[in-house]
Formats: C-alpha cells, sequence, structure tokens
C-alpha cells in the first residue's frame, strides 16, 4: 500500500472538492450518476449511458415508478368514509 503524501490532504478550495461528500450521496440514491467525482476539477465529471451508474439510476427508476403506480391504484380504489371517523378521547 502506498504511504500518503502531504498533497493527499491539501485541499484546494475547489468546488469540486466542496460537494464532494453531496456527490457521493447521490451516487448512493441513484440521483447523479457521473463519473470522476474523486477528482479536484469539475471539467473531469463526465456521463455515460453504458456505465454501470446509469443502468442502476435507470432501474431505480423504473422501480420507484412502479411503486408509485401501485400507490395510486391502491388510493383510488380504497373508500373512505369521514363519518366513521371517531376522535375518542
Amino acid at each position: 500500500m502506498r504511504r500518503a503524501l502531504k498533497d493527499n490532504y491539501n485541499y484546494s478550495g475547489t468546488f469540486q472538492e466542496a460537494i464532494k461528500p453531496v456527490l457521493i450521496i447521490a451516487q448512493i440514491f441513484a440521483l447523479m450518476p457521473v463519473r470522476g467525482i474523486g477528482s479536484k476539477f469539475a471539467e473531469d465529471l463526465t456521463f455515460a449511458w453504458s456505465s454501470f451508474r446509469t443502468y442502476y439510476a435507470l432501474a431505480m427508476m423504473i422501480s420507484f415508478g412502479i411503486t408509485a403506480g401501485y400507490i395510486v391504484a391502491f388510493l383510488t380504489n380504497v373508500s373512505f368514509d369521514f363519518d366513521s371517523v371517531s376522535a375518542n378521547r
């Protein structure tokens, strides 16, 4: 394993370094499928349709859409009567 150098811990103050934790969380939740989040420069961010991150984000969008469809179908079929609701205090 390579020993860490002083340059590895220097903070250059770039926007990319500032939002790196946000980009990592966004990738975990399939919101931003880009490559190059470990770089210090925003110019290194790239998007590719044929990457695992993109396929993961598309799969999550499809599954969330199916789940939302089931929820809407359930809510339209359930009858709720406000007269049967009572406050027992």
